[in-house]
C-alpha cells in the first residue's frame, strides 16, 4: 500500500504581508531550509527533525511536537502494523526552484526513511507532503503539533465523552458510501441521475441495456 501523508498550511488573507509576493525556497540558519509564501514561512532543520510553521512577524503558528509516542500525536511518524515509527533527524536536504525536499531517519527497525516534499499550493499557503521510503507494510501516517494554553478543539459530530475534545483521541472511521447496496433500487427512484452512482456493474448492465433499445439508424 502507498502511504503518504499531505498537510497545507494557510493563514487568513487579513494577514500582513510582509514577506516576498512571489514564494521563494531559501536556505536556513543551521542548514535546514525555509519556504516563503506570502506571510507564511515553513521551515525545517537540519539536525533533529522538526517543522515549524511562522508567520511574517516570526511568530509560531504551529510548531511539530517533539514527542515520539505510540500514537500519531508526536512527530511525524508512520504506523506498521500496530507500532508508530517517528522522525529523528534530518538527513539531507535539497531544494529545486520553490521546492524543498528532505530526506529525514526514523526509529524504524526496518531503517525506512521519510521524503518531505514542501513547496508553495498558493499565494499565503504552502503544501507538505511526506512519503516513507518502502511503504509496502505502511498502514497509515500523521503528524503532531504543540498545543496553544487557550486552544480548544470542539465540534466532531454526535460526541458524548465531551465538547472540549482537547487532549483526547478523536477517531472519524468514514469508509462506507451513503447508502447500503440493498437500497440501490430504492434510491435510484429518488436521486436524479447526475446524482446516481451505481456500482461498475450495474453501470455496464445499465449502458447494454440502453444501447440495445435506441432506434435503427441512430447514432449514440
Amino acid at each position: 500500500m502507498a502511504c503518504a501523508a499531505a498537510l497545507v498550511c494557510a493563514l487568513p488573507a487579513t494577514a500582513t504581508a510582509t514577506a516576498t509576493a512571489t514564494a521563494t525556497a531559501t536556505a536556513a540558519a543551521a542548514g535546514g531550509a525555509t519556504v516563503d509564501s506570502g506571510p507564511l514561512r515553513v521551515s525545517v532543520a537540519q539536525g533533529p527533525w522538526h517543522l515549524r510553521v511562522t508567520d511574517s512577524r516570526g511568530r509560531t503558528v504551529v510548531s511539530e511536537s517533539t514527542r515520539a509516542g505510540a500514537n500519531a500525536t508526536g512527530r511525524l511518524g508512520f504506523r506498521v502494523g500496530k507500532t508508530w515509527r517517528h522522525a529523528t533527524r534530518t538527513l539531507a536536504v535539497r531544494r529545486a526552484g520553490r521546492t524543498v525536499n528532505a530526506t529525514v531517519a526514523t526509529d524504524d527497525p526496518a531503517h525506512r526513511t521519510i521524503t518531505v516534499t514542501i513547496a508553495p499550493s498558493a499565494q499565503g499557503s504552502v503544501r507538505v507532503t511526506a512519503t516513507p521510503s518502502d511503504p509496502a507494510a505502511v498502514v497509515a501516517s500523521g503528524i503532531g503539533f504543540a498545543l496553544h494554553p487557550q486552544e480548544h478543539f470542539l465540534g466532531f459530530g454526535e460526541r458524548s465523552n465531551a465538547v472540549d475534545q482537547r487532549g483526547n483521541d478523536v477517531v472519524s472511521y468514514v469508509a462506507e458510501g451513503p447508502y447500503n447496496e440493498a437500497d440501490t433500487k430504492i434510491v435510484s427512484h429518488v436521486l436524479p441521475p447526475p446524482g446516481f452512482d451505481p456500482p461498475p456493474t450495474r453501470v455496464r448492465a445499465a449502458t447494454a441495456s440502453s444501447s440495445a433499445r435506441k432506434p435503427a439508424g441512430r447514432s449514440a
